[in-house]
């Protein structure tokens, strides 16, 4: 009888004890992952609107920013002058194709391709298309915002010109 209740004892103290163990945290639901596809949304009205108050409004302020052939961007200021500067000339159409989003716990990513078409004073339109990748963050009131995030262009890259092969000895 008493061996029974030490088999007993011992088990409700296991359970307790895997009950009481942090659980890593799984894939986040559906509904949260619409709010960090919202947030992709909000950006690209955003940016087709040229609203540069409604574009910083999507990054965490501690964010950074990775932009293709510029320096780093850290912070709501950096952030805000870097669009300023990029939204000074003529303005395009951006879309996005969201290819993937997860997240697990308090934060996600979402990956995708993007096309940017401008037209110019001449009346020339040139498109651009490329990838990016964004991580956001929830805060603290439940909203989502990106901490970090990077894009560049499907053109293909400048690779140097290889060295010429050494000429063969006669």
């Amino acid at each position: 009888m008493r061996s029974n209740r030490k088999t007993s004892f011992a088990a409700v103290v296991a359970l307790v004890v895997a009950a009481c163990a942090p659980q890593a945290p799984g894939p986040l639901p559906a509904e949260e992952l619409e709010k960090v596809k919202g947030l992709t949304q909000a950006f690209v009205q955003a940016f087709n609107a040229g609203d540069v108050n409604g574009l910083v409004a999507t990054y965490a302020d501690n964010a950074v920013v990775l932009p293709p052939g510029a320096e780093l961007m850290r912070g709501a200021d950096g952030i805000r002058q870097f669009f300023e500067t990029g939204m000074a000339g003529p303005r395009g159409t951006l879309t996005v194709n969201t290819v993937e989003t997860y997240g697990e716990g308090g934060l996600a990513y979402e990956v995708g391709t993007y096309s940017y078409s401008v037209t110019d004073a001449a009346g020339m339109t040139q498109t651009e298309n490329g990838k990016y990748m964004v991580v956001l963050r929830k805060q603290a009131d439940g909203s989502w915002k990106a901490v970090a995030d990077t894009w560049n262009q499907d053109a293909p890259m400048m690779m140097p010109a290889a060295a010429p092969a050494p000429a063969e000895k006669k």
